[in-house]
């Protein structure tokens, strides 16, 4: 939540900036200051999930119908589609897309694989381990549609300059 207020402050600061929250696993109001972020956006959407599923041509043409977007900025792999849908529905030229990862995040599940399966938890490591071929999918699929790719180390722009040498990586250390 940290990089994502600091990221909606600085681009408020020289954009119009629309936000579309989605809440995907149900602890936001812990997390997020919606607030803050409706202080500083043109418009906030809010949006609950049902069946898992983000209809985003129902969701541009009710919030966002007839604005020009020059650039879409996302945060997470797991929102990285919604994204994409939206880049495809454009009517202009297709806008800039950024993502911040964070973090390499199949990488991360692998380890909480390793320490869910070490702790004893072998459900949730079960769940981590039945994900992951999903998480790479989704990289693979959506990473290369970003022109820029935000990750906290040094060490994850390495790792996925590795994997997609076309694409552009920035290091972003956390706040």
């Amino acid at each position: 939540a940290i990089r994502a207020g600091i990221t909606v402050e600085a681009l408020a600061r020289h954009f119009n900036v629309y936000v579309f929250h989605a809440e995907l696993w149900g602890w936001h109001d812990r997390t997020f200051n919606a607030d803050f972020v409706k202080q500083r956006a043109v418009r906030y959407v809010y949006y609950k999930l049902e069946e898992g599923e983000i209809p985003m041509p129902a969701i541009m043409s009710e919030h966002f119908g007839g604005i020009r977007f020059d650039a879409i900025h996302t945060f997470r792999l797991v929102m990285a589609r919604a994204a994409v849908s939206v880049m495809f529905q454009t009517a202009d030229a297709r806008p800039y897309a950024t993502i911040d990862l964070d973090d390499d995040e199949c990488l991360r599940s692998e380890r909480f694989y390793q320490l869910w399966e070490g702790s004893g938890d072998k459900q949730r490591a079960q769940r981590e381990r039945e994900g992951l071929p999903r998480l790479r999918m989704l990289e693979r699929m959506f990473v290369p549609r970003f022109q820029a790719v935000s990750l906290a180390t040094a060490e994850d722009c390495e790792r996925f300059s590795k994997r997609y040498p076309d694409g552009r990586f920035v290091h972003l250390p956390n706040a």
